[in-house]
């Protein structure tokens, strides 16, 4: 699994249990691989319609696969095991690029993820099942998020409505109504990514450890404001988003770099997500059921951010992370695309139309097996 963070690809070895429409996940090993500082640079660059080179995406294409055989590789050594006794490899690939239905520039409905299955399945002699998005955008839906599918399965309590919130580089929603039997999740908007792009811009960091630049500056309320407004905030769900749209240009729009301190931009964008989090969960929030919103992804280990969000919430929801519930949250989208395999692998469809506006079941993924 690699995000929309870019910091790089997770790997997990997992058994995989589908039992009375439930599934259980035993995990056996995980396995880390940080993009080297070039690989980052280049997709960074080649992410960016102003910057892009098709040679230089078809030569990422292959060069992320030969990365994902490495991390299988890894994996393998270490848990002692053969190709053989591999049953698939679910794989997200790299997004480098999303286009959903009804978008402002009226483009295609389309989505791109690479790291050629065909090098991976080739390589280390296992099925790979990929491409999970493209069906659900042919089938009319937004092809994202598609982790609510499996936290219905992992994370639904009869007597709680749970919010998961994956805090990666785009904030997304699953949403676990006790009085639903269905899988309902969107896009709420920017998660880290905004705030990373500063930090690396301006800071030469990575990320802000901790929020704690952020908790240096001071909410400029009028640009802030300004943002909120904007039109991706207005619209109903089914709703997806990423780089396409929350990138340095859309920074730009809002911020005089030469002019505004960046511990106070740091602190407005950091606001902007928690705000967007908050505002959302609160629509959900039903006084007959004891309200959670369960924190993943990156954006659990910003303190200041996670602080902002409980204080929106004005105690409404309890807020806890995904280790405070018996998880792992390090893994948690591995295993969302491991049951997804699960079912690809299995021909069993599913309607995610609450989710992504799809119309109707259909499975998800492609096959390669190429040995």
């Amino acid at each position: 699994m690699s995000g929309t963070s870019l910091d790089g690809i997770d790997g997990l070895l997992c058994d995989v249990t589908f039992e009375n429409n439930n599934f259980k996940i035993k995990e056996l090993d995980f396995v880390n691989i940080e993009y080297p500082k070039k690989l980052k640079e280049k997709l960074l660059k080649n992410i960016n319609v102003l910057t892009s080179r098709v040679d230089e995406i078809c030569e990422l294409n292959f060069e992320l696969a030969n990365l994902a055989t490495e991390l299988v590789t890894i994996i393998l050594q270490k848990s002692k095991l053969s190709s053989q006794q591999i049953d698939y490899i679910a794989m997200h690939g790299q997004t480098m690029y999303h286009i959903p239905p009804n978008n402002q520039f009226n483009q295609t409905p389309s989505t791109l993820q690479i790291a050629d299955p065909c090098v991976v399945s080739t390589k280390t002699k296992i099925k790979v099942v990929n491409n999970f998005r493209s069906a659900d955008i042919a089938n009319g839906g937004q092809g994202a998020p598609l982790v609510p599918i499996a936290d219905h399965f992992l994370f639904r309590d009869k007597n709680k409505l749970r919010i998961m919130v994956n805090i990666g580089g785009i904030s997304n929603f699953s949403v676990l109504d006790p009085n639903l039997s269905y899988c309902f999740g969107y896009d709420v908007g920017p998660g880290n990514v905004l705030i990373d792009l500063i930090a690396n811009q301006y800071l030469q960091l990575e990320f802000d450890p901790g929020g704690q630049n952020a908790a240096k500056g001071t909410l400029d309320e009028k640009v802030f404001k300004k943002i909120i407004e904007h039109d991706f905030f207005q619209q109903a769900a089914p709703k997806s988003t990423g780089r396409e749209l929350f990138n340095l240009e859309f920074i730009n729009q809002y911020f005089d770099l030469k002019s505004q301190k960046v511990v106070d931009i740091l602190n407005t964008c950091t606001q902007v997500t928690a705000a967007v989090i908050a505002t959302e969960a609160l629509k959900f929030y039903n006084t007959k059921f004891q309200c959670e919103l369960i924190i993943c992804g990156g954006g659990a280990y910003n303190a200041f951010l996670v602080k902002q969000i409980e204080e929106r919430l004005n105690n409404k929801f309890i807020v806890k992370t995904l280790e405070e519930i018996g998880f792992n949250a390090k893994s948690k989208e591995c295993v969302a695309f491991a049951i997804l395999g699960y079912l690809s692998i299995n021909d069993i469809k599913i309607n995610i139309k609450k989710t992504t506006g799809g119309i109707g079941a259909v499975v998800l993924g492609s096959i390669s097996k190429n040995y």
